[in-house]
């Protein structure tokens, strides 16, 4: 979402931020609004991919309880453009409650029974539908925080299998972020958002200790058994 900086007070920051809608609907939003200005275009493909992670993929067809469909960014778009969309689940581990941003707790899909026929099939990367799929009717345990009644094939349009999980990488951090004075700049914004000079200083400091790192799941070795099992 455009922030001017230039002119930021704490003051302003703190009236901009009650001004937010939730931001599945804001990150929707700019998609609608992108893909609109596509569809008026004199553009020969008038399609677009659009990359989300986790539960802001899901379809308008999550609902907690059969009832309550939640505030997913896929579902905003979905409703945007019916009949007009499909969403695509790539391979990955399935969060459990007790995850947090400092600290994942995961699990194989389906424990593990899917990665266990894609390394039946020797891990080649493909892609299908998950409707007429067995795939597609296995109960949607990618999600377990909140009671649903979803099935795969509900929630999502296709799935791509590329490479096994263990060959995956995690990155965090942004190569040259902190560079050229951008510190302080970072720093300065934590204060206009209500950080005291001491803690934008501290957090800047993470910050640059973090640097780039690269790494696989922390549980790898746990998951592979959890696969293996079925492969007896």
């Amino acid at each position: 979402m455009p922030l001017d900086w230039s002119a930021m007070t704490p003051e302003k920051y703190e009236k901009f931020d009650k001004t937010l809608r939730d931001r599945d609907k804001i990150m929707a939003d700019k998609v609608i609004e992108i893909v609109g200005n596509l569809n008026k275009s004199g553009a020969a493909r008038k399609k677009a991919l659009v990359i989300m992670n986790y539960r802001h993929a899901f379809s308008d067809r999550f609902k907690i309880l059969l009832t309550k469909k939640q505030d997913n960014t896929g579902r905003y778009i979905f409703e945007a453009f019916p009949g007009k969309t499909a969403n695509v689940m790539i391979n990955s581990f399935a969060l459990l409650p007790g995850t947090t941003d400092q600290k994942t707790n995961d699990t194989p899909v389906q424990s593990g029974k899917w990665d266990a026929a894609f390394e039946a099939d020797g891990n080649r990367d493909l892609g299908f539908d998950f409707e007429g799929s067995p795939f597609g009717k296995d109960y949607f345990d990618y999600f377990a925080f909140f009671p649903h009644f979803c099935s795969y094939s509900t929630v999502f349009n296709g799935f791509i299998f590329y490479k096994p999980l263990s060959e995956h990488k995690q990155m965090t951090g942004v190569p040259g972020l902190m560079d050229d004075g951008y510190d302080k700049i970072i720093a300065d914004r934590f204060v206009i958002c209500g950080s005291t000079t001491t803690e934008a200083s501290l957090y800047v400091d993470e910050f640059k200790k973090a640097g780039v790192r690269e790494f696989s799941y922390e549980k790898m070795a746990e998951h592979e058994k959890a696969i293996k099992k079925w492969l007896k």
